[in-house]
């Protein structure tokens, strides 16, 4: 390689770097949702969103020690998007019929319930904003917080989430 082709390369670089620095320098980030799961142990999760500097969803991530999960509205709107999966089963999963980047819309969680017989469960809650401020709702307008996932167990062994708890 010679030196004229060293340097456009990089100019590229330091383009794409400083490009790449000030989407992420404006991108603030806020927390909407605690999850704690007492199938894995009382493990804590927390779901942000990425907003630019107009407060629109860039993207979403699911937060916990050791780990981090970032997906798009695309991602929720196509399919949805596997939060935990064990021995083989998505046993908690994010999806939406209607959400938008600017307005929010509907997030449905499928939880299992029964691993044996492989029955799930929805619960359908809404991300709203207002203004700058973003937030999960119920159906009735009820502010969620916190979710608290609790087990299901079959002699001794979690075998699903038994039920959701809204805080």
């Amino acid at each position: 390689m010679n030196m004229k082709s060293i340097s456009k390369y990089f100019v590229l670089f330091i383009t794409f770097t400083s490009l790449f620095t000030s989407v992420c320098l404006s991108a603030r980030e806020v927390n909407i949702l605690e999850i704690i799961s007492e199938p894995e142990g009382n493990k804590k999760h927390f779901l942000t969103l990425a907003l630019d500097k107009e407060g629109d969803i860039l993207k979403v991530s699911r937060k916990s020690k050791g780990s981090i999960q970032t997906f798009s509205i695309n991602d929720l709107n196509e399919g949805g998007v596997v939060l935990y999966r064990a021995e083989g089963l998505d046993v908690f999963k994010l999806s939406s019929n209607t959400m938008d980047r600017i307005m929010g819309g509907d997030v449905l969680l499928t939880y299992l319930v029964d691993g044996i017989s492989k029955r799930y469960k929805d619960l359908e809650i809404y991300l709203k904003r207002n203004s700058d401020d973003w937030s999960l709702e119920t159906r009735d307008g009820k502010r969620v917080k916190k979710l608290v996932l609790k087990s299901k167990k079959f002699f001794g062994k979690i075998i699903g989430i038994k039920k959701i708890i809204i805080k």
